[in-house]
């Protein structure tokens, strides 16, 4: 994503925009999870168990995806980007929209 970091953001590895975190990708005990913004309407239409609400982010739109492969045979790239340019579009500033859409 156009100007995005990697940095440390409470012990899990967070992906940002100059300032605010998009992405974050933790473990809770052993399953690793992708926790990514896609808003407080939407949260309600992801019922697959792969899916739940984050503690202390989840009233603002977060969302955890566990990727522990037991849950699924595979996990969807084309969603995982998907909810990933939707988290990134929410906290980018124009231009950085502009040079993703390029």
């Amino acid at each position: 994503m156009p100007e995005s970091i990697e940095h440390q953001q409470f012990g899990k590895t967070a992906f940002r925009e100059r300032k605010k975190a998009y992405c974050l990708l933790g473990r809770d005990k052993e399953n690793p999870y992708l926790q990514f913004w896609v808003g407080r309407d939407a949260q309600g239409g992801f019922t697959d168990r792969r899916f739940s609400i984050p503690h202390y982010v989840g009233h603002n739109g977060w969302l955890n995806l566990n990727l522990n492969l037991n849950l699924s045979d595979r996990q969807d790239c084309t969603e995982i980007e998907s909810m990933v340019k939707t988290s990134y579009r929410h906290f980018a500033l124009k231009r950085m929209l502009k040079a993703l859409d390029q």
